[in-house]
């Protein structure tokens, strides 16, 4: 100790102090922290277990949520009475009119367009139509059933498609069940049994995307078959005659005619040749077969009747309608060269240059042969130049 501080100094040397620091009050407040303490960490302890029994309970709710958003893991929903659903917020699993939905497609028929298929038996009854396999761009061959009004109350339908007529295309197993709706062409009344059944929302619909598996068929009834002679009389209505091939002072073909001649059979074949979607007969084919007889060789018109006049089934036959492609589908200027070079004692070839917009050039080439005493069209074919 410092003896500037002498009396402090002094103090020291007298012995320890007399008076008592660890007192009775000290005694006291030490315990009480030490209560206080305890009881602090009682307490976090208990909100700590509080917390985590928050955090698990949270937790499990979105658990829950998820299991609710993701397909197929949420309760499947009931749809009943008119079965009309919502395309975009159905899931598998969900039922509609008792029928199951077993898949959903989205974007396969367009942007925003739902295609969703269901599983289980329905009864319907309605009308059928066995489509040509070659008249039509979407659905060729197909049965397509047209569910009467009752039936379609049972089917499941897309909010959004409710204005739209239901039409199924049918699908089949066994071959025969699709005898059983006669040939193509053929029409009538049916009641069906399903067992599947696809259907398309979307903005755009085009031919008969809606398809239903046939199961059974309870009854069904084919319309007689109406004859074409009967139902497609004015067929060859514009089949207007063609022009004779140009021929000069001495009875033969002329040079600078025949471009002319050949655009006015172009124009004849194309105006006559059209196509009204009904079936004709063997003997209104016949009727064709003479038409373009008149300015083509036998071998060229069977051949354009093979073409653009093919048989359907059943006997039947329809006209496609088309163009002669005598000259290129492009905008021709003007005719540049004509020739005409014999070929045998009843042939000539005749070539002409085809001077055209925006692209090259071609050059026609044509046969005209002289058949039972007319002039007439054999092979022809272009080319660039």
């Amino acid at each position: 100790m410092a003896s500037s501080k002498p009396e402090w100094y002094n103090r020291l040397q007298t012995g320890p102090f007399k008076k008592h620091t660890f007192t009775q009050h000290t005694i006291q407040r030490i315990e009480a922290r030490i209560s206080s303490e305890r009881s602090r960490k009682r307490l976090s302890r208990r909100s700590r277990g509080m917390r985590m029994l928050g955090g698990i309970a949270g937790a499990a709710l979105c658990l829950a949520l998820l299991l609710w958003l993701m397909p197929g893991g949420r309760p499947a929903n009931t749809i009943s009475g008119n079965p009309v659903f919502n395309a975009a917020k159905i899931h598998v699993g969900d039922k509609v009119g008792g029928m199951k939905v077993i898949s959903k497609e989205e974007g396969t028929y367009g942007v925003d367009s739902v295609k969703t298929t269901f599983e289980g038996r329905l009864e319907l009854s309605g009308q059928f139509e066995y489509y040509y396999r070659d008249t039509e761009p979407y659905n060729p061959n197909d049965v397509i059933f047209i569910p009467d009004e009752a039936s379609v109350l049972r089917l499941p339908r897309p909010e959004s498609m409710q204005d739209i007529r239901v039409r199924l295309a049918l699908d089949f197993t066994d071959p025969q069940e699709k005898a059983s709706f006669g040939t193509q062409g053929s029409t009538g009344t049916a009641t069906i049994i399903i067992d599947s059944y696809s259907v398309v929302a979307a903005e755009i619909v085009e031919g008969v995307p809606n398809r239903a598996h046939l199961a059974g068929i309870s009854e069904i009834s084919l319309a007689p078959r109406v004859d074409p002679e009967t139902a497609n009389p004015d067929f060859d209505k514009a089949m207007a005659d063609f022009p004779p091939a140009p021929l000069n002072a001495k009875g033969e073909l002329d040079t600078e005619g025949m471009q002319p001649w050949l655009e006015q059979v172009d124009q004849q074949f194309a105006e006559g040749l059209v196509m009204n979607e009904k079936p004709i007969s063997a003997n209104q084919r016949g009727r064709v077969h003479e038409w373009l007889n008149q300015v083509f060789t036998e071998e060229k018109t069977i051949e354009l009747l093979d073409t653009y006049v093919p048989e359907i089934g059943g006997g039947e036959y329809m006209i496609f309608g088309g163009l002669s492609n005598l000259f290129p589908p492009v905008i021709i200027e003007k005719f540049e060269n004509p020739s005409l070079e014999r070929q045998g004692e009843n042939s000539y070839r005749y070539s002409v240059m085809l001077i055209v917009t925006g692209t090259e050039n071609y050059k026609l080439f044509c046969s005209v042969t002289l058949e039972n005493g007319v002039w007439k069209i054999g092979d022809y074919y272009y080319e660039p130049s």
